[in-house]
């Protein structure tokens, strides 16, 4: 389990993080491009987070990604 995503609190920090991780590191992502399911596996994600991006469908990431800041910020 990556340790970076373990950490996370929940599905608003870590899919978060791992998006951002996808788009800023060339390694991480070529690693889910050759194999999604494994690249989740590893990053810790939730069992959650992993369905939603292996739906692979842009607005089902973006609502859950909406979702998940709203409910960060009913919590400040």
């Amino acid at each position: 389990v990556d340790e970076a995503y373990a950490q996370g609190s929940g599905m608003s920090t870590d899919l978060n993080k791992y998006l951002v991780c996808l788009a800023t590191e060339p390694d991480r992502y070529s690693e889910f491009v050759a194999d999604p399911r494994a690249a989740l596996e590893n990053a810790g994600l939730s069992e959650e987070d992993r369905a939603i991006l292996l739906t692979g469908d842009q607005n089902t990431i973006y609502t859950a990604l909406v979702n998940n800041q709203r409910a960060a910020s009913d919590f400040r």
